[in-house]
């Protein structure tokens, strides 16, 4: 059998003009790698009231990257979030085969991974391929990341 492997992998949060930026930046770093912070790009944008709002973004494409950003990520997720996300597997997979993944933004800046349904967070997307597209591919995929735990 056959596994799905990643194509790449994007992360994005959004710094508003009342958070600190510097902070926000420290937050999305946490969820880098060493070595990955010099990745990141930023863009300003109006929000919808005419605020400006940061948006930072990495995108991870190179293979050596993609293993060790999800080495790094499963490393640092607890046991609870690896249950949580087997759980929520198929509300986090779409059907092009990207796993979306949120990470409270506050937790984040404190040195710490937690899962979150909330609006302010560390927002990830993992592209996964297989032929044909199979959810059982990627999910045993996750497994073996150690992203997720039965």
């Amino acid at each position: 059998m056959s596994s799905a492997r990643v194509l790449w992998i994007n992360l994005e949060t959004f710094a508003h003009t009342t958070e600190d930026t510097e902070k926000v930046l420290k937050a999305f770093s946490f969820l880098l790698p060493e070595g990955l912070e010099k990745l990141v790009s930023k863009e300003k944008v109006l929000g919808h009231y005419h605020n400006e709002i940061i948006i930072y973004k990495v995108k991870i494409t190179h293979k050596k990257n993609i293993e060790e950003y999800l080495s790094s990520l499963s490393e640092r997720m607890n046991e609870n979030d690896k249950k949580l996300l087997f759980e929520l597997f198929d509300k986090r997979l779409d059907d092009s085969g990207i796993l979306y993944l949120r990470f409270d933004k506050q937790e984040a800046f404190l040195g710490r991974l937690k899962l979150s349904e909330g609006e302010d967070v560390i927002r990830i997307r993992i592209k996964f391929s297989s032929y044909p597209l199979s959810r059982e591919l990627i999910q045993e995929s996750c497994l073996s990341y150690g992203l997720m735990k039965k």
